[in-house]
């Protein structure tokens, strides 16, 4: 967050909703992004010249608004701005049908590959340079599976924030972090076996290279190209995973929970896992019919 951006403001009754409505604004420009942690409310009421009791109302409010969040150490990061009212609903649903993770993974598949379109023709020099670092450590966790392990989460997800920064939309920004959230938690038993998956961690980088390199060249429709093949080897190892040993396991790896008792009882399986298996394709022992899923991000893969 640019300091200068935090200008003083004149005390009024008003004073709370002056201060939620300036960081309002900051978030609304994009000078403040999604995951950024606000300054602590004595440094926010001293640079604009307000009392803290002002800052913590306005920062209740906001939150309120599910503009931001409060962490357990008594700060607050932005969230993303569909979080507050899009977000809750969505993760409901997920919930009672896990197998709708395939719809939600075929939107994201949507965004990221016109984000790749708009990175290529936007991206700042600041912005390949973030991108660049990425592929470093990209590069790093190839020749090294322990710190692949370690640390893939952290710069996936850092080269897909940077992506979404490199668009210039600021929409799309918003859009995007939630998203990594919504998957990160639609798919969260999926990641230990998706890092263990052989050579991955190569592949990966090799993926993750071809994109860099097209952003970097200012082309396109390379980006789109690189973007989609990256997205196409994401969904063929999280089908294989989600098939692992049977089908008759889809929804437990993706919910990380025993099958419904209902099942066991009958011998057969749950209305879920049969939802869960047709809308993944599976058929016997392999996956079959046209693809909807794209990718895996969040904390352990990505859509972008």
């Amino acid at each position: 967050m640019e300091s200068e951006a935090l200008l003083r403001i004149e005390r009024s009754p008003s004073t709370p909703e002056k201060v939620a409505a300036r960081i309002r604004d900051l978030i609304s420009s994009g000078a403040m992004v999604p995951g950024e942690v606000l300054p602590p409310q004595l440094q926010l009421a001293s640079r604009l010249g307000v009392s803290r009791s002002s800052v913590r109302e306005a920062l209740t409010s906001m939150e309120a608004g599910g503009f931001i969040q409060k962490l357990p150490n008594g700060r607050y990061r932005v969230t993303a701005l569909p979080n507050g009212r899009l977000l809750p609903p969505l993760r409901e649903v997920l919930r009672s049908d896990p197998s709708l993770v395939w719809d939600l993974l075929e939107v994201a598949s949507v965004m990221v590959v016109d984000a790749a379109r708009l990175a290529a023709q936007r991206a700042t020099p600041e912005q390949l340079e973030r991108l660049q670092d990425c592929l470093r450590q990209l590069e790093a966790a190839a020749r090294n599976r322990r710190y692949f392990i370690r640390e893939f989460n952290r710069i996936y997800i850092n080269f897909y924030e940077t992506l979404a920064l490199a668009t210039g939309n600021v929409v799309y920004l918003h859009l995007g972090h939630a998203f990594i959230e919504l998957l990160a938690e639609a798919l969260p038993h999926t990641e230990k076996l998706f890092m263990v998956q052989e050579d991955i961690n190569a592949e990966l980088y090799r993926q993750h290279r071809a994109i860099y390199r097209a952003i970097s060249s200012r082309d396109p429709r390379a980006a789109m190209r690189a973007f989609r093949r990256h997205l196409r080897y994401i969904e063929n190892k999280l089908r294989l995973i989600l098939e692992g040993s049977g089908p008759e396991t889809a929804e437990q790896k993706l919910t990380g929970e025993p099958e419904a008792a209902g099942a066991a009882k009958s011998g057969g399986e749950s209305t879920r896992v049969r939802v869960t298996k047709k809308r993944a394709g599976i058929r016997g022992s392999r996956p079959e019919g046209r693809a909807t899923a794209a990718a895996y991000q969040g904390k352990g893969g990505s859509a972008g």
